[in-house]
């Protein structure tokens, strides 16, 4: 690859969506590494996904068993199910965008 097309390259992962971590509450700003969310229908690289290392992977972990220990943890279980079903009325009033990031991410058509 040339130095110009390494550089258009570059540019046009500049332009690509990037997903966060969602850690504790909060997105985590990821490190350098990233590797290509590639649409396996056309080879496309739609996003740039972050990888995690092992401390962030321990926080997420850490967070995860503070959650338990938490709110959520002391909910029963007609509450959990009360929330994850307003989650789920939110994934359906974006069905759309959730159905349009499935197929890029997957390759399958709206069909499917």
């Amino acid at each position: 690859m040339s130095q110009t097309q390494a550089s258009q390259a570059a540019s046009h992962k500049a332009d690509l969506p990037q997903v966060s971590h969602f850690i504790d509450g909060e997105y985590v700003a990821a490190g350098r590494s990233y590797f290509d969310n590639v649409n396996p229908a056309t080879g496309e690289t739609v996003g740039l996904i972050p990888e995690a290392d092992r401390d962030m992977v321990d926080r997420a972990v850490q967070a995860a068993r503070r959650a338990m220990r938490g709110p959520w943890g002391k909910m029963s279980v007609p509450e959990r199910i009360a929330i994850l079903r307003r989650i789920g009325d939110g994934i359906n009033k974006r069905f759309d965008d959730f159905v349009r990031a499935e197929m890029l991410d997957t390759g399958k058509p709206y069909s499917l």
